[in-house]
């Protein structure tokens, strides 16, 4: 299950390239289409004492995803992002039947720039925006279909069947805001403060848990248990960013360095002692909480002096310190296109 952990900390890696820029607002009548690429890896596993393990074999993966943003005023854009979208390519190492391919969640929402040059509380050197918005689900695995394949590959004279191990997101609806604070030293160099609060008020089931999850359920219905319900909780996550900006005749050049703490709780399931006897078996953990702190170097160039304004992005996302989770490294590439309509 902490592999499980750090699929869901690369959408929080996507989730910032594509939407937690700082405090600006798009000008009004002007649109951004992001994509985006990410190539992420483990390297190893932060344990509960904060130190890190080898966890005897890694993940692969490379999800791609895209935002599409529209400046409705000046001080009012509308996004729409799936990011990271979905896994095209994946690997465990050592199982190469197992995958993680699939969809992620997308989140709808505006933001409100309430502090700002443009915005109603006019101010040259603090921005401050407020984006509230909604997590709407998508389909997962067929997590029936996925047990069986694998265990048809376990049952001699066995099979070769490619399976999905994971569930990428929670697929359940969400709600919450993203927050943006920035202080403003100079024309060319500024410092972002973003929070990212996901609230999930619908409550899943223990079998779309991925295939331990599935094989959980079905151990805890043999048991006369029935369906076993998840609260997944929240999504919360914290960042600090000085920014550096070049311009050049024909270019300008960004040079960031975000620092980011993500906090878990850990899915909660309704359990019983039958229940939580059969869920360590399964290797799934009750509520327990992950942290994870890391640094994401990146520079930015943006094609100014051409029809369509181009932005090309690279950043490398380095974990630091973390508890219960996987040491996931990222190279991220986004590509931003600007057009006004």
């Amino acid at each position: 299950m902490k592999k499980v952990i750090a699929l869901l900390l690369v959408g929080a890696v996507m989730g910032g390239i594509l939407f937690a820029d700082d405090a600006s607002t798009l000008p009004a009548r002007v649109g951004r289409l992001s994509l985006a690429g990410v190539y992420g890896f483990t390297t190893g596993a932060f344990d509960s004492d904060w130190k890190r393990q080898d966890p005897g074999s890694d993940i692969h993966m490379i999800p791609l995803g895209l935002a599409l943003e529209y400046g409705i005023t000046d001080w009012i854009t509308g996004a729409l992002q799936w990011a990271p979208g979905g896994n095209v390519w994946s690997k465990f190492e050592g199982n190469e039947n197992q995958k993680i391919n699939g969809l992620y969640d997308i989140f709808l929402g505006a933001m409100f720039q309430i502090v700002g040059k443009k915005a109603p509380v006019k101010n040259e050197m603090l921005r401050f925006s407020l984006a509230p918005g909604v997590k709407i689900p998508l389909p997962g695995p067929d997590f029936e279909k996925n047990y069986n394949k694998m265990v048809e590959n376990m049952t001699p004279p066995g099979a070769n069947n490619k399976y999905n191990a994971a569930s990428l997101d929670n697929h359940v609806f969400g709600f919450g805001f993203r927050g943006y604070f920035d202080i403003v030293f100079n024309e060319n160099f500024f410092l972002n403060f973003y929070t990212n609060f996901v609230y999930y008020p619908v409550k899943g089931k223990l079998e779309k848990q991925g295939l331990a999850g599935y094989g959980a359920a079905q151990a805890l219905k043999g048991a006369g248990q029935g369906t076993q319900i998840v609260n997944y909780g929240y999504d919360l996550d914290f960042e600090i960013e000085p920014r550096y900006i070049l311009p050049l005749d024909k270019m300008v050049l960004n040079f960031c360095l975000p620092f980011t703490y993500v906090i878990s709780p850990g899915v909660e399931y309704e359990t019983n002692a039958i229940t939580q006897a059969i869920l360590p078996v399964a290797g799934i953990a009750d509520g327990v909480y992950s942290h994870i702190f890391s640094m994401r170097p990146g520079i930015s160039m943006m094609l100014t002096k051409i029809p369509l304004p181009l932005e090309f992005k690279l950043e490398y996302r380095l974990p630091l310190i973390g508890q219960n989770t996987n040491v996931s490294n990222a190279v991220i590439l986004a590509v931003k296109a600007y057009f006004k309509i």
